[in-house]
């Protein structure tokens, strides 16, 4: 019996903390941190010409081209940092495939860290 209660118990809190941290504006973000800031130059593409993958691509006359990107910062979805990659034709300058887009992950800072 006393396992019972053990398991209500904690369904019930585990309940309470989800609604809390869902419908409570900055509860989540006061008590897991917030994620770092964006970099600087995200949305800019840029030309990739060091890595493995730049080397083979310019083996076929293409031009690597990487860029981070920010989804869901209008505060619709949570926000989620990808990068992005996709080749170009060197000669025409079209866009001849990309590559899946890669989820980067986020430090969090908590309130008065650095």
């Amino acid at each position: 019996m006393y396992w019972l209660f053990v398991a209500v118990g904690l369904l019930f809190a585990l309940v309470y903390l989800t609604f809390i941290f869902r419908e409570v504006p900055g509860a989540a973000r006061d008590r897991f941190g917030e994620p770092e800031p964006p970099p600087e130059n995200l949305g800019q593409w840029t030309i990739d010409s060091e890595s493995p993958e730049a080397h083979a691509a310019d083996q076929e006359g293409l031009t690597r081209e990487t860029r981070l990107w920010l989804y869901g910062g209008d505060g619709s979805e949570r926000e989620r940092l990808v990068k992005q990659v996709r080749y170009r034709n060197k000669t025409s300058g079209a866009i001849e495939r990309t590559e899946p887009e890669q989820t980067v992950r986020r430090r969090r800072r908590l309130q008065g860290h650095v």
